[in-house]
């Protein structure tokens, strides 16, 4: 870009395309304490604490060299926006609060497919129950030449039966057929 007269010049742009994301080594990944697999995070922070302890037993100025490190990062990366998931006490309550939740909504789950398929059988029942009075209801119609519109039908006192009585109560259009 270069300025003439204190004007831009915007043809002259050089437009370069750069990888943005670098490929990650084993140390980075191995530093990064982010994301919701609480598990790998706990383990990597346990056998962050083993390492830990091992360099101090053998060079203590070195381990102070690595906490430090250590804190430097996680600072840093707090800093960016990062949330940083070490702490090994907080992780076990994480996970163990997801595996209850995970659980619970299982149980949640089997309860629910457990009630539809009882529905499903109340209905089944009922229709096999309802079938042959449906069918003699249908033969009563024919005979005194009754036909019904979208299913509706009025309380006849051919109906006897309770469940049917109620369920044609609020049934009432229908047309007589003169036969002739």
């Amino acid at each position: 870009m270069e300025r003439k007269d204190d004007k831009l010049i915007f043809s002259k742009f050089d437009f370069i395309v750069r990888d943005e994301k670098q490929k990650e080594t084993k140390k980075d990944k191995r530093d990064k304490f982010t994301g919701k697999d609480y598990k790998r995070l706990l383990q990597k922070a346990e056998k962050r604490e083993e390492r830990l302890e091992q360099v101090r037993s053998k060079n203590p100025e070195k381990a102070l060299r690595i906490e430090n490190n250590i804190q430097w990062k996680k600072a840093l990366s707090r800093a960016e926006g990062q949330k940083v998931k070490d702490n090994p006490e907080l992780l076990e309550r994480s996970l163990k609060r997801k595996e209850k939740m995970k659980e619970y909504k299982k149980k949640k789950w089997a309860n629910r497919v457990e009630h539809t398929q009882q529905m499903q059988a109340r209905r089944q029942e009922k229709r096999i129950a309802m079938e042959p009075k449906f069918a003699y209801l249908l033969l009563i119609l024919t005979i005194s030449e009754i036909t019904c519109y979208k299913t509706l039908l009025p309380d006849f006192n051919l109906l006897k039966d309770d469940i049917l009585r109620a369920k044609m109560a609020n049934l009432h259009r229908v047309k007589r057929v003169s036969s002739g």
